[in-house]
This record gives C-alpha cells, structure tokens and sequence, in this order.
C-alpha cells in the first residue's frame, strides 16, 4: 500500500534492493517483487500437486537469465528439540553475534520447555520430573481434550515469549498483547508443527504435532472426544479431518519444499509475530510491529551476506516471504474464543 504524505520517504527494497516509496506485505518491498511473489504464490497454489516450490523458483529465474542457489546450500537440519535440558542448553554460534536472533533462540527454546514441562504434567499420569529433564517421554496421539489443553498451554507461553523477546511487547496495553498473540497464534500453530514434524518424523510421514508431545495423523481413535461435550461426533470428526488436511499436511508440505534453516525459521516467526497489518491494536503497537520486522530483516540480510556469503540471495528471501503469505491464509482464531471456561460445545460451525 502507498505511504501516506506524512511518512512518504525512499527506501531500499528489503528483496532487490531498488528505491520504492511503497510498503507492500507489511514489509519495505516494491510493487514490482510484490507482483512478483503474489503471482508465484497463486501459481504455486494450482500447481502445489506439481512441482515442489524451489523448481518453481528456479524456472522462474531461469526465464530472466539468473540462477537461484541449489537446496543443498540450505538443508543444515535444525538442532534437536526432543528434551528440556537439551533446549534450553543449547547455543548458536550465528544468533549468538546478533542480538535479535539470540533473543529469539532463547525465547523460543523457553516457550519449548514452557509447553513441554506443562503437556507433561497434564496427562492421567504425569512424567517424573527427571524423566521430563532426561528426555525420557513418549510423543503419544492427540485426544480433544489433550491437544485443548495443549493449545492453552501454548497461549500463555506465546505470551511469556513476547514478553522476554521483544522490548516493550509486556509494555503494551492488555488488548493489544492478546490480539497479536491470538493472531499469531493461529498460523504459527501450524508452522512450528511443520517445522518440528519435519525433523521428528521425516518427510515422508503423515503425522505432525498436534501440540509439544502430541501427535496427530488424521486418524481419530474411538475415545478421541471422550469427556468433552459434542452435539454431532460425526461432524466434529470431520472438521478435525479437514484441519488435518487444510493447515497441517499443507503447511509441512511449504515446509519440506523450504527446507528452513533454524535461523530461517526464527526469523519468519519474529516476522509472522509482528504482523500487525489489519489488527485492531494501538498505534504504539504497530510501530513496535514496524521497528521489530525492520530489525530482524537487517539481521537476516547480514545472516545470508555474513554467514551463508550469497550475493544474490533475493530468491532466498523471497520464499521466505512466501512463507508468510501461505501460512497467512490458514485459519486465525477469535481472540474472544480461544479461551473459553467451559469450553463451548463443539460439533458444530459458528
């Protein structure tokens, strides 16, 4: 969208590095990439059964005469998330030089422990707490019930993360910090699944995570809805089922074809945290949305200049604002329903 008269000034494409006095994608991008990128996604979107992602890419570039850099210059795997005491000890030598991706590494390493010590605590017969700290637990199928209680669970971490992340998010009013949080909710839900099933079940398996130490296949067991009140069990097992197969399978779909670094993968959480665009939140906190996005942009143009040594690494970029895009589209929760006491009878569509 143009910039308004009042803040209208000349900026660097954040992916081609040309002058554009547009913000598009809640991002410093110009017209001409948004064009670009938009039209790539809708292509990818008829032809998700087709070609994976990267070969898309590349014929595109190819088109133009550019080359884009092969997948095996991003397969490093990401450091493993199977136990507390692993999570919250690792480091990274990359995010270690930069404040903002080290502030995330830890934030995101703590929303871990935060969700697995609760999950575990929260099953018919909690895990001893050595047995939590020594890794020794089972990723065990979801129920309603388990992956409810996993979701609030989740909520009060994304809060706790905010808060250690990001100066300034705990300084926000009540409001506001709920209704980024919920929003983010929503498609993260889906991206960290992905991400993580990626790694602990591999590519080629259906299951993903339907919470830290759940998982979900799209198969139900008979006691799936067991002590939770359901108006119509056939319908809600079919809502599941189209959950399964809407945001999950496609999300872990994206992410296969991605093939994320870790650092990536902070990076496009912080950006997917701070998308803002359309929320009814304050102004103070839609320029902390600003000044943060910026921010982690800079750090990940230095990660690929720096770490990676890519000179042209705006396709790179772009996929990852695809990301964003992709996972925009999946379900955003109501803020006023996420945490309902009871919870609301299910069963049936709002």
């Amino acid at each position: 969208m143009p910039r308004s008269k009042s803040l209208k000034k000349t900026v660097k494409c954040l992916v081609c590095s040309l002058t554009t006095d547009c913000a598009n994608l809640g991002l410093d991008v110009c017209r001409a990439c948004t064009v670009f990128y938009r039209c790539r996604l809708k292509e990818l979107e008829r032809k998700l059964e087709g070609k994976p992602l990267d070969e898309l890419l590349r014929a595109s570039l190819s088109e133009k005469g550019e080359s884009a850099p092969t997948e095996d210059s991003y397969s490093e795997s990401a450091p493993s998330t199977s136990t507390a005491s692993e999570a919250s000890c690792m480091t990274n030598k990359t995010a270690a030089k930069r404040s903002i991706l080290e502030r995330l590494e830890q934030g995101y390493r703590a929303m871990c422990d935060t969700r697995l010590t609760g999950e575990l605590n929260n099953r018919t017969t909690p895990t001893h707490p050595l047995d939590v700290i020594e890794g020794k637990y089972e990723i065990i199928p979801g129920t309603f019930r388990a992956i409810d209680a996993a979701n609030r669970i989740f909520l009060t971490a994304l809060l706790q993360f905010g808060s250690c992340t990001f100066p300034g998010f705990s300084e926000l009013p009540r409001d506001d910090k709920w209704t980024i949080v919920t929003n983010f909710f929503g498609r993260f839900r889906a991206f960290d699944a992905g991400y993580r099933a990626e790694r602990a079940f591999g590519h080629l398996s259906e299951k993903t995570f339907a919470g830290y130490t759940l998982s979900f296949d799209g198969s139900m067991s008979p006691n799936f809805f067991e002590g939770v009140p359901v108006s119509d069990e056939k319908e809600a097992r079919r809502i599941m089922e189209d959950k399964f197969n809407g945001d999950f399978r496609t999300g872990r779909k994206h992410l296969n074809d991605a093939k994320l670094r870790h650092e990536e993968f902070l990076a496009v959480l912080a950006l997917m945290f701070w998308t803002t665009d359309g929320l009814p939140v304050s102004e103070i906190a839609s320029k902390h949305s600003k000044t943060s996005r910026a921010a982690v942009l800079r750090e990940l143009h230095s990660y690929f200049r720096d770490d990676l040594g890519l000179d042209d690494y705006a396709p790179r970029l772009g996929k990852l604002l695809m990301l964003l895009q992709i996972f925009e589209m999946f379900e955003k929760l109501p803020p006023k329903t996420i945490y309902e006491y009871p919870p609301k009878t299910i069963g049936h569509r709002p």
